[in-house]
């Protein structure tokens, strides 16, 4: 359920954000099952307005939206993931109900998918021997893609690789649950495992963790990195909570109190969701806003800034991470995306559920 980066915006006194999502449908027995385009309209607000119904910053607030259907294309059985690629959004990986990755180009697609509910994606990958749910692009070299397993496998494969009646085979095979590309650090990537463990490593040197997190109570289904801030981390398990962890706070100083919490690294423990959260995705255009999904209700929300950003501490570094000295990647004001100066506007961007 990622948020695409491509955003564009108009002025406008209403002050809305446009979300185009592509959208997974669990069809009924028998029924058609599309991956969809889908324009979400929300309101945007700016710092001094009220937010929703007078809620506070970081608090719940209910909105007025609209959804508009833009495009469905045939799929084969339930998507159980869907990435885009980053260097191409039009380019977007799917888990199946199959051990196979399915990669569409949306842009080839009609608007409407054909009647005969034929599945035709422009690329299928293969290693895997069962299905599941782990699945992440990377930032640093355009059409290389990860895939987990529930037999705990990760495969790799590069898709510029010219592929054999449109199939190409994994070019690498390992063991984790699910695994997240760092997009400011070449290096650096992070795991989740059956043993409830999140992990994070260096690609260089795989035999030993930099940092492993253990605050889950459930093997560990989904990890990502916020795009914006480089030590920041979620991860979310077979249950309820997601959680937001900061690495430049490992080994901060603690009150009894506090470590009762959890480690100085648990940054937030967002425990909106009533059911297992199947997803979520950090807004690469909107700072510390995330989507989230549990059962069948997708929440968007943010926390309060008093929340990262303590009145003693720094925003978050790259101390912990590998490579910190020549990291390539954009920094907060190469991003697109309003300012905190700028004025209320209509923002158009993308988000794949």
């Amino acid at each position: 359920m990622p948020w695409c980066s491509t955003l564009t915006q108009a002025p406008t006194r209403l002050g809305r954000v446009v979300i185009r999502c592509t959208r997974i449908t669990d069809a009924a027995e028998n029924q058609p099952n599309y991956l969809m385009l889908v324009q979400v309209q929300q309101p945007l607000y700016d710092d001094d307005s009220e937010h929703g119904d007078g809620s506070e910053k970081g608090e719940f607030a209910s909105a007025n939206g609209m959804v508009q259907i833009i495009q469905q294309i045939n799929h084969e059985g339930k998507v159980n993931r869907a990435r885009y690629m980053p260097q191409n959004q039009c380019i977007i990986a799917t888990k199946t109900i199959s051990a196979e990755v399915y990669v569409f180009d949306y842009s080839k697609h009609p608007a409407k998918a054909p009647i005969n509910g034929k599945c035709n994606p422009d690329l299928r990958l293969r290693g895997h021997n069962v299905k599941g749910s782990g699945l992440s692009w990377s930032h640093f070299k355009q059409g290389y893609l990860l895939s987990g397993s529930d037999d705990g496998y990760i495969c790799l494969w590069d898709t510029n690789a010219t592929p054999e009646n449109k199939a190409l085979d994994a070019m690498r095979k390992f063991k984790v649950k699910c695994l997240s590309f760092n997009p400011l650090n070449e290096w650096a990537i992070a795991t989740g495992s059956v043993d409830k463990t999140v992990r994070v490593l260096d690609t260089r040197n795989f035999s030993k963790p930099v940092h492993i997190f253990e605050s889950h109570k459930k093997e560990v289904v989904q990890v990502e990195w916020n795009p914006k801030n480089e030590t920041i981390l979620a991860s979310s398990c077979l249950g309820r909570r997601l959680m937001i962890w900061d690495l430049s706070r490992i080994g901060n100083g603690q009150t009894e109190e506090e470590a009762t919490d959890g480690p100085p690294e648990l940054l937030f423990i967002h425990g909106g969701h009533t059911s297992k959260v199947s997803d979520f995705s950090w807004n690469p255009c909107e700072d510390w806003v995330m989507a989230s999904v549990g059962g069948d209700i997708l929440q968007i929300w943010q926390m309060g800034d008093h929340i990262y950003h303590d009145k003693d501490d720094d925003l978050p570094g790259k101390d912990d991470l590998p490579g910190k000295d020549d990291l390539p990647g954009p920094g907060k004001d190469d991003l697109p995306g309003p300012g905190k100066d700028d004025p209320p506007c209509e923002a158009f961007s993308n988000l794949v559920i």
